[in-house]
């Protein structure tokens, strides 16, 4: 009994980790600013795969995508998350994030816009309840909606509502614009100016995404409030441990 007793306390001290407080990818700089983007988010690696014209660490280190479009129009000294209307209390806690400006090229025949490619983040363990968080997505000066489209459904949990609430880099929006045009369906969004949280429920190894529209520029990063899902050997020490608790209850149950 001491001895089951002991397997399913370590199996539950092994808990606390899964069930982790939410956390934001702190992105690393890519050699030479090319090539797919890597970062942490808590114990776990995230992979970032597609195209980008720079990248923000935490530390506030930019590299630029040789060539990019506008690839110098980010201020290293801003800190775009700090917006409590679009992030709130469960925003981004580091402000590292990618950043976006040619997203789409002509197609063959050169009768409309396409995405270059589909955009990829992986993790290399399970995480679950994952949240996008989404800065300046789209334009109303010119104007210049921006659709990001995802593989998955998602809600939008915050977002600058807030009428001549200037976001970091100084655009807003008159009183009767949104920030965006609402979902167009479970997947995709189409932003004006928005800023905010996309979350996403369930369990994830990869989200895609597709952006339809150039712009000036544009960025995510990526969250996720429980940090990843139980490793099959602890998933089975606990199972084994409940049903040792289970059977030792019946038996007692029997010989009273």
């Amino acid at each position: 009994m001491k001895k089951l007793l002991a397997h399913v306390g370590i199996a539950l001290l092994a808990l606390p980790t899964l069930l982790s407080a939410q956390t934001w990818t702190s992105w690393s700089e890519p050699a030479q600013c090319a090539g797919n983007v890597t970062g942490t988010l808590g114990a776990l690696t995230v992979t970032y795969s597609g195209v980008y014209n720079g990248v923000s660490t935490a530390a506030g280190q930019t590299c630029y995508v040789a060539g990019a479009m506008n690839p110098g129009s980010v201020d290293n000294s801003i800190n775009y998350f700090a917006n409590p209307d679009a992030y709130g209390a469960n925003g981004p806690t580091n402000r590292s994030f990618i950043q976006l400006t040619n997203m789409v090229h002509l197609n063959e025949t050169g009768s409309a816009y396409v995405p270059i490619a589909t955009s990829t983040i992986s993790f290399s363990q399970a995480v679950i309840d994952p949240w996008i968080a989404l800065i300046s997505v789209g334009n109303h000066s010119f104007p210049n909606p921006v659709t990001y489209a995802f593989n998955a459904p998602f809600s939008v949990a915050s977002y600058n509502r807030h009428d001549g609430d200037a976001p970091a880099w100084g655009n807003t929006v008159a009183a009767d614009a949104p920030y965006y045009d609402g979902l167009s369906n479970a997947q995709s969004i189409v932003g004006r100016e928005f800023s905010g949280m996309l979350r996403f429920q369930g369990t994830f190894t990869a989200l895609s995404f597709t952006v339809d529209n150039n712009e000036n520029w544009h960025g995510f990063t990526v969250g996720a409030t429980v940090a990843s899902v139980p490793e099959p050997a602890t998933a089975g020490l606990l199972a084994a441990g409940l049903a040792g608790l289970a059977a030792v209850a019946r038996r007692r149950r029997r010989n009273a």
